[in-house]
């Protein structure tokens, strides 16, 4: 049986202190492959957690890795922060059309919601 959860990324508006980068317990929610729409933008991000903390992200012409740290925090109200910092990227505009440069660094906190089971 497999669940089916849907995804809220909550990003806020100033950063946090980080933490330093861990990998993630290998059985931890967010590895996976993960899609966000961006309707305002007309296009999709697509995030590849990896087991090892990586992650692999297209987003329009933009491909870029980063490492990610999933933190549980009494101050994010039940939501999972996670702590992610660009390690490589191909200098190209994201859906957003902005690049991204290596060694940027941003909390996002994700909240995940039941919608039921399938086999």
């Amino acid at each position: 049986m497999k669940l089916v959860l849907k995804l809220h990324l909550f990003v806020p508006r100033s950063l946090p202190c980080l933490p330093p980068m861990q990998t993630p317990p290998r059985d931890h929610p967010l590895i996976g492959t993960w899609r966000i729409d961006l309707k305002s933008a007309a296009c999709h991000e697509v995030y590849r957690v990896r087991k090892n903390g990586t992650t692999l992200v297209t987003s329009a012409e933009e491909v870029a890795e980063s490492g990610v740290c999933p933190v549980r925090s009494t101050k994010s109200k039940g939501l999972l922060q996670v702590v992610d910092k660009i390690t490589k990227d191909n200098g190209k505009k994201d859906c957003m059309g902005e690049t991204m440069q290596v060694g940027h660094e941003a909390t996002n906190y994700i909240g995940f919601i039941l919608l039921g089971t399938c086999s």
